[in-house]
């Protein structure tokens, strides 16, 4: 479909192209690639296959010489090889369904050629020290009806924070008018994401609040986050974070009225400046709750590491001199598509002008 729409002088654009590829192509590809992932992926024949699919998409998006490698054109768009890619894919749904799954039987025997098909990513995982708990579990429906509140007395602000060094923390503080009755903070795992240290702050506030002597009865919190506030009056949750935040509000309402409310951050709001700095002063506590590691941590670490893998296949690969004269490593901040491609070629200097250095 993509190539009848798709000539050298007319038709859909580099990134339509790439938008097919990635969005209609790519997933009937790998469907199901946990099962069968590592295993195809092992094959130099069926290496050569993927490599063969996605060269046609690059093909159709740069109008490269046929003499291009295929591997050159990958590094210059910044687009991961289609067998790394499979096997990052099945690593990911792994991880995801490993805690779901009751591990009795994997492999048969001591043979290498009869392992279970979780053996590979497994071993992927224990590398990568990913064997700690998971945030995410199986969706379920829990309703926080958010109250409508008038009058209320008593306000409560909340913030979480990550530093560069990865120290996640997050502070909440219990108000009155302009006077802060109580504030407290507390530091996360490393592997805690901001949004997390959002919903940990609200969590921990409205248990700080019902063991006050005489908690008000309408209350309002108020966070920065959009989309803490989001997640919690979602029926629908997959976060274990999320789904604690929904039972502790759930069973506070039967004593006070919460009404969640979003405010600017970083707007000269005295209460949430007082929580930033909080949850600042909590990534460097020693008052530490540790909280399952979320999907987008997970992520960052394997897509990282099949970014090494390719970045040594990238370096021992001794067929592309011109990419490697250009690039010394894959370019992952393409920002456009002009890349020196048979347009570009009678004029040499714009098309080098057009490459964005790493």
């Amino acid at each position: 479909m993509g190539k009848g729409c798709h000539r050298s002088k007319w038709g859909l654009t580099s990134d339509r192209v790439l938008w097919l590829y990635e969005a209609m192509i790519r997933p009937i590809i790998t469907y199901a690639c946990l099962i069968w992932g590592h295993t195809v992926t092992a094959k130099k024949v069926e290496i050569r296959k993927l490599n063969n699919i996605q060269r046609k998409v690059l093909m159709s998006m740069t109008h490269t010489l046929r003499s291009t490698p295929t591997s050159g054109i990958e590094a210059v768009l910044g687009i991961t090889p289609l067998d790394l890619y499979i096997q990052a894919l099945a690593t990911k749904s792994r991880w995801r369904t490993k805690f779901f799954l009751r591990d009795t039987w994997d492999g048969v025997g001591n043979l290498s050629r009869r392992r279970g098909h979780r053996f590979v990513s497994d071993k992927i995982l224990h590398r990568l020290q990913l064997n700690e708990t998971s945030d995410y579990i199986t969706g379920n429906r829990i309703w926080v009806d958010n109250s409508h509140v008038e009058n209320s007395d008593i306000i409560i602000y909340t913030d979480g924070s990550k530093d560069d060094k990865d120290n996640t923390g997050a502070g909440w503080a219990i108000t009155r008018g302009d006077i802060s009755f109580y504030q407290s903070y507390i530091s996360l795992n490393k592997e805690a994401s901001v949004f997390q240290a959002e919903v940990i702050a609200i969590t921990q506030s409205v248990k700080a609040l019902l063991e006050q002597d005489k908690p008000s009865k309408n209350v309002i919190i108020r966070s920065d986050s959009q989309s803490a506030i989001a997640a919690i009056l979602n029926p629908f949750t997959k976060s274990a974070t999320v789904k604690q935040c929904k039972e502790v509000l759930n069973n506070a309402k039967s004593k006070i009225n919460i009404h969640l409310d979003w405010c600017k951050g970083h707007s000269d709001i005295s209460g949430n400046e007082f929580a930033d700095y909080l949850a600042k002063k909590g990534t460097q506590s020693k008052n530490r709750l540790c909280v399952g590691a979320p999907p987008s941590y997970i992520k960052k670490v394997i897509d990282g590491f099949f970014y090494e893998v390719w970045c040594n296949r990238y370096k021992k690969d001794l067929g592309m001199k011109h990419t490697h004269r250009m690039l010394n490593i894959q370019n992952q901040r393409l920002s456009s598509f002009h890349v020196p491609t048979l347009n570009y070629l009678f004029k040499p200097t714009q098309a080098m002008d057009h490459f964005w250095p790493i």
